[in-house]
């Protein structure tokens, strides 16, 4: 009799979906399971990868056996073991549910030899933590479609100790690293080491064969498929060489305000989601949006984050900034309105290129002004005071009434929750307009069919 905890064969599930995340979807592959005297083996084998897991307890000697992935939902989120056992050409599975019995029994095939796992390296490197977050960033990095180069790859340069991602407009390149290996490979973009089975792993290795990049973390391993193929550009020639950048760095209090106030930053209608960085030696950093319909525009001064050389300008991309924050890249690198944007800490740049100098947008005096203070709550300030009401007659005898919010500031977060429950709504539509148009053609196909009287 076989024993597993309920959760590695949750984990199992979701990692199937990590594995297919962005891939056209087919049969979900099967669960091969195979066992020695002190641990038995759960695995699937996909087009790319294959992941392990590798579960201690005494076990006995098990003959080696495919399940479908569907028979192995076992219900509630608990870690209570599950026994399984083969009798003929049937597998049982027994756990308890809310303390009440449960069996399940589905079919067991033979596997072939296209199931086996790869062979393990000779050899193995520890790794820490910070390199499964590599290969997570860099997989949410990578293009989702293959180009001239191999953009849906991640790079592992074992020379330099580099893990690299790039997509058509940025690059994640994270520095740092011993490989037990010196060449560069290719392995696929999968969003794998970010789920829970993995970040949470304290004991991490690296090994790499003729074939395979292996991980291995706690009771897991993937084997990754190199890419012997494709091309990865050059992105060393892409990052700026200039040697006194205009500069600034993000101070801590400034990026928890901004990460506040991006969402809802003028521009958000606009596909490329524009912000502009104006940037004065020895002045506030000052970034710079406007709205699409009433042209108003809005400036966020960061008056602790000081500038260094420039002056520049320059229209990003509003998500680079947020992402350069999470990643704790807060010193920004800019060259010239047309030239890539650098976001550096020690290990990590994180790079993109520039908007059209269009989308630049000016200072004006009638600027809608925000400066961040020592509360991340971010007040907006007219640049032309109202003059306050006058009173009619004697006041009455009244309480005052309470502080009311700045009436702009509620408008703009109005209009961005508007905007998005729109969004939702238009691709709800297109999905149900989707869905009509394939019934449409379904009964259309089954009419014809039906029309040439195949039947016997």
């Amino acid at each position: 009799m076989l024993t597993v905890s309920r959760s590695v064969l949750r984990s199992l599930r979701s990692l199937h979906r990590k594995c297919v995340s962005g891939k056209p979807r087919g049969p979900a592959p099967p669960v091969r399971v195979s066992s020695e005297r002190d641990a038995s083996t759960w695995s699937m084998v996909f087009p790319e990868a294959i992941v392990a897991c590798r579960v201690p307890g005494t076990h006995g000697n098990f003959r080696t056996f495919l399940l479908p992935l569907d028979a192995i939902a076992v219900g509630q989120a608990t870690d209570d073991p599950i026994s399984l056992q083969l009798h003929g050409n049937r597998a049982e599975m027994r756990w308890t549910d809310r303390g009440l019995p449960r069996t399940q029994q589905c079919d067991w095939t033979q596997p072939g030899s296209h199931h086996d796992l790869p062979v393990l390296p000779k050899s193995w490197s520890p790794m820490t933590a910070e390199f499964l977050a590599a290969l997570h960033e860099a997989s949410q990095t990578a293009s989702e479609e293959p180009s001239r180069f191999a953009l849906d790859r991640v790079q592992i340069q074992g020379e330099t100790g580099s893990v690299i991602a790039a997509d058509r407009s940025s690059i994640y390149w994270h520095k740092g690293f011993e490989f037990p290996f010196s060449d560069n490979v290719l392995i696929p973009a999968l969003p794998l080491f970010g789920s829970p089975e993995w970040r949470t792993s304290t004991e991490v290795s690296l090994g790499k064969t003729e074939s395979h990049l292996v991980v291995r973390a706690g009771v897991w391993t993937a084997f990754l498929l190199l890419d012997r193929v494709g091309r990865f550009p050059d992105v060393a020639s892409i990052v700026p060489k200039t040697p006194t950048p205009t500069k600034f760095e993000i101070d801590g209090d400034d990026a928890s305000s901004l990460l506040e106030a991006l969402p809802r930053w003028p521009g958000f209608r606009d596909d490329k989601q524009p912000l502009t960085l104006d940037l004065t030696p020895q002045q506030p950093a000052v970034i710079r949006g406007q709205d699409e319909e009433s042209k108003t525009v809005t400036e966020l001064v960061l008056k602790r984050s000081l500038v260094t050389n420039g002056p520049s300008r320059v229209a990003i991309n509003r998500a680079f900034l947020k992402r350069a924050i999470q990643l704790d890249c807060r010193t920004i690198r800019v060259v010239g309105a047309d030239k890539p944007v650098v976001a550096t800490n020690d290990r990590i740049l994180w790079l993109t290129a520039a908007l059209d100098p269009s989308s630049i947008v000016e200072a004006n005096s009638t600027s809608v002004i925000s400066r961040l203070n020592s509360s991340p709550a971010i007040s907006l300030e007219r640049s032309h005071a109202m003059k306050p009401a006058e009173s009619n007659g004697h006041p009455r005898d009244r309480a005052e009434p309470p502080e009311m919010t700045d009436p702009l500031a509620e408008a703009e977060s109005l209009r961005a929750a508007l905007f998005e429950a729109t969004q939702s709504a238009t691709r709800l539509v297109a999905l149900l307009k989707s869905k009509k148009k394939e019934q449409k053609a379904l009964a259309t196909v089954y009419s014809s069919l039906k029309s040439l009287n195949l039947g016997p």
